[in-house]
């Protein structure tokens, strides 16, 4: 999700900028915004030819779960994401991304979190034996995520581990697709994720089959250190690359090669939606961060903090799709 707030066409503004950076992170003013659908259809374009290339299992870990389900406001940043969407005029809705977010969307106004997207999307292809690890540490966005888990149906293959996700992957030996997607920021503000997320790539290189970074893009120093380091491809979403000052420009998702590779087949396509999401698509090799601009194609997680707003969606029962 976007570490950020819309501010008209400018862009997103940091939460430091805002003085709100001691906020707790609001799932439900961000979620479905550009960023998130940019990201789920990427993630959800991979898993379906990454899974096929696993039949007998599969393993998906995610490294910052957040609450797998958030209920929308009527001003959140969804309405410049998946609310292009929503009227089902648009183009593009062919892609399975949208078979799995509107129908919620529609029925209960919920957009679903990434690790919710891949359990099923991955139960409804039929795939035989996959599993997800999935990491919280905030114990109100642990009841959340449980209940999604629970509600959801998705027990049979969802694991919900009570701890960092930057701790677990030390342990974890073996995983065919991790999603390292912190909310880079801490709950008080003090810090950000830029040098834990360095670390944890480090560390999934070496254990896992395939890899996804999610990313803000406030300036190019941070993103490009880590596309130098990671031997990947990066795919970028820019929305406001001339705003001013500490604004958030766009997001990237840095992935494996194997896994950028299947996605540049894709390369037309993403292009057309980062025009229908008003930005522009750009691929980053590792290469290019260290000596050159990036590729033009075409013409922005939840974290450690629990939501208010999730109330409703814990103690009513709803028909998740």
């Amino acid at each position: 999700m976007l570490n950020g707030q819309f501010t008209g066409e400018e862009g997103l503004r940091s939460p430091m900028q805002q003085n709100t950076a001691r906020r707790p992170y609001n799932h439900c003013r961000y979620a479905g915004n550009i960023g998130d659908v940019w990201k789920h259809i990427l993630l959800i374009d991979a898993l379906r030819t990454l899974s096929s290339e696993s039949p007998k299992s599969f393993h998906y870990v995610e490294t910052h779960a957040g609450p797998g389900y958030a209920r929308l406001g009527e001003n959140g940043d969804w309405r410049r994401g998946i609310g292009r969407f929503m009227d089902g005029t648009a183009e593009l809705l062919d892609h399975y991304y949208f078979n799995l977010v509107l129908p919620a969307m529609n029925a209960n106004f919920l957009y679903k979190g990434s690790w919710v997207l891949a359990a099923e999307f991955l139960r409804n292809v039929g795939h035989p034996n996959f599993k997800l690890t999935v990491h919280e540490v905030n114990a109100d966005t642990l009841k959340m995520a449980g209940s999604a888990i629970r509600k959801g149906q998705l027990s049979q293959w969802v694991t919900l581990e009570p701890k960092s996700g930057y701790d677990a992957l030390q342990k974890v030996e073996k995983a065919d697709l991790v999603l390292v997607d912190p909310p880079y920021r801490s709950s008080d503000g003090t810090a950000d994720d830029w040098d834990k997320v360095m670390n944890a790539l480090a560390r999934v290189k070496s254990m896992a089959r395939h890899w996804m970074v999610w990313y803000p893009l406030f300036r190019r120093q941070e993103p490009d250190a880590l596309i130098a380091m990671s031997g990947g491809a990066s795919f970028e979403l820019s929305w406001a690359e001339d705003a001013p000052g500490w604004v958030m420009k766009g997001c990237g998702l840095l992935m494996d090669p194997a896994s950028a590779k299947i996605l540049q087949q894709r390369s037309g396509w993403l292009a057309s939606l980062a025009e229908r999401l008003g930005g522009r698509f750009d691929l980053r090799s590792s290469a290019a961060a260290k000596t050159e601009p990036s590729q033009n194609i075409g013409s922005a997680h939840h974290g450690s903090t629990g939501d208010n707003c999730y109330a409703q969606f814990l103690s009513n029962p709803v028909h998740l799709l």
